[in-house]
Order: C-alpha cells, then structure tokens, then sequence
C-alpha cells in the first residue's frame, strides 16, 4: 500500500511511494531526463512530468541546486552564524537580500536557537574573504549581535533516504584538499547557470554561451569528471514528512584522531544524519532530520553514552532557505 504522508496543514500533502521513487531519482541526479526517471520508476513519461509539476507546486519540491567543490575551484569555504541585534522584520529581510546577491554564497538559511541566520560563502583565501565580509559588516555590523566564522575543511553530503524511507546510505566527499581544475571562463558560466538551476535545459546553455549542445554535455561531464560539480540536487521540504532540519555543533573533549573517526562512523551509519562537516573554528559539526525534539534528544543521548568524548552540543532549528 503507498504511503501516505500528512502534515498539520489545513489540508495534508500526500505523497506516495511513486512520488519519493520520482524525488530519489531527482536527489541522485536532477540533471537526469524525465523519460529516464520514468523508466526507472516504472511510470509513463507524461505522469512522472505531471508528478513532478505537482511537487514543485506543492513546494515538497523547493528548488534544484549544483552541488560545487570549493576546493577544486581553488576556494575555501567559510560558514558564517550570526544573531541579530536592533533589527526590525523589514530590515533582517534587507540584511537576507543582501547577502542572497553576494555571487560567491552557497547556501543561506533562516534558523532558530543561538542563532538567527546561517550562510556559506566561498572565497580563494581568508584575505577575500575578509573583504567580502567587511563590506557586509560596514553596512549591516550594528545589527549583528553576535556572529561565529567556521573554515570547512571537509564534507559528507548524504542522500534525504530517511524521508523517501529508501536505505540508501551513500554520500559524497567534498571541500577536503584536492587538484585544482583548469577551467576556462566558458567553464565557470556553465557553472554559474548550473548553480541557480541546476535543471536548465542543455540547449538553454548552449544558446546564451553561443555553443554547440555536445560541447555543453561534453564540459559538464569534464566539470563532473574534474570533481568541480559534485551532483546535481534537489531543495526538499522536510515538514511534509513530519520531520525537522536540526545543526548540531559538538564540542569535544580528549579526542584523539581514532575516537574521532569512530564517531564520524556512528554518524555516517545514522540514517537520521544528512550532513558532516569537519571545520577549523569548530570540533564537528551534523545536519540531521528528526520529528521532534524529544526524537533528536534520544538521537544526541545515545550518541553520548556511546562517545563520552562529547563534552556539550548546540543545537540550532532550520526555518527556511533563501538560496
């Protein structure tokens, strides 16, 4: 029997097993044509268009995003939190479509907890960085209270198997020390495109840069070969699902690299963790989904008396995204 997901809306979602095939196939690669996820998913091509068309509507679908290796591209990647101070709705909103514009962000989120807002930017060093920062702080520092800077040394990016209910623990690794790629300014225009949707179509591309489609294929393969492109994704509503989108940052005690290692493993082979970043300015951080507090408490409870080496957690709740 499909399942049928229902949230506290006044008139619940429902998504079956067909829709979480359709939305696994789309996290796997949401470059992939809608007459090969049909095939695979067993469904005409005109239905698996319509489903699709209906998710993104119903917003479970939120987005299509790239997946970028800073590292490859020679960047680092800076994480930064901060609290608001003297702000005003009107003026966090301002503060949010500012940095939105900044083309170097990756990622930007409105949270809960020790903090109001969390954004990712890449830089070629901590000295661009430090500029793109300053222009932001001489604008905007009065109504920052306090902020926290994390360098991103590494990342593990899973699958949302959890929400599809697929046991699918596979990830990628990226943002960790690699060969830098040599790309040409077509290069990073296709990329450019690819980042802010990464579904447009190949002949869109070829059009806007004045290319052939097999050259578009042909560098976007190299791009993916090269590591510069890590996958192609998509945004997903967790909420429809029952589930909340939880940052837990741990601090540790008398870790060696062993311990740690283990506890990255206990990490990796948790279903409810979607993302670990190992970073300098913080010991570890993990994304995770989990219905309710009291379930992401069980989950940090039992990780603790597995690794006493966790002398204290933050937790911070995931609102919603804004790039």
């Amino acid at each position: 029997m499909d399942k049928q997901i229902s949230t506290n809306t006044p008139e619940a979602i429902k998504i079956d097993m067909k829709d979480n095939k359709i939305l696994y196939e789309l996290e796997k690669n949401a470059r992939q044509p809608i007459s090969q996820i049909a095939k695979k998913v067993r469904l005409s091509k005109e239905t698996t268009g319509y489903r699709i068309k209906r998710l993104e509507k119903e917003r479970i679908i939120a987005g299509y995003f790239t997946v970028i290796n800073p590292a490859v591209l020679g960047m680092n990647l800076y994480r930064l939190f901060f609290k608001f101070q003297n702000t005003t709705p009107k003026k966090e909103e301002e503060i949010i479509h500012y940095l939105a514009r900044i083309p170097s962000i990756t990622r930007l989120c409105s949270v809960e907890g020790p903090w109001d807002l969390t954004a990712s930017i890449m830089a070629k060093d901590i000295f661009e960085f430090k500029q793109i920062y300053d222009e932001f702080a001489n604008r905007y520092g009065k109504y920052i209270g306090q902020k926290n800077i994390i360098i991103v040394t590494k990342i593990y990016h899973f699958l949302h198997n959890l929400l599809f209910g697929i046991n699918d623990r596979s990830y990628f690794i990226y943002q960790q020390k690699e060969k830098n790629a040599e790309l040409d300014k077509t290069d990073e225009k296709i990329i450019k495109m690819l980042k802010k949707d990464c579904r447009i179509p190949t002949l869109e591309i070829a059009k806007k840069l004045k290319l052939s489609a097999n050259a578009v294929k042909n560098r976007i393969k190299r791009l993916l070969k090269e590591r510069a492109i890590i996958s192609f994704r998509i945004k997903v509503q967790d909420s429809p699902y029952g589930y909340q989108h939880f940052h837990i940052l741990l601090t540790l005690q008398s870790i060696d690299k062993e311990k740690k290692d283990a506890l990255i493993k206990s990490l990796i082979e948790n279903p409810h963790v979607y993302f670990i970043i190992e970073s300098v300015g913080a010991d570890l951080e993990f994304e995770c989904h989990a219905r309710n507090i009291s379930e992401l408490y069980k989950l940090l409870k039992d990780l603790r008396n597995k690794f006493p080496c966790i002398r204290d957690h933050q937790t911070t709740v995931f609102c919603s995204s804004h790039y």
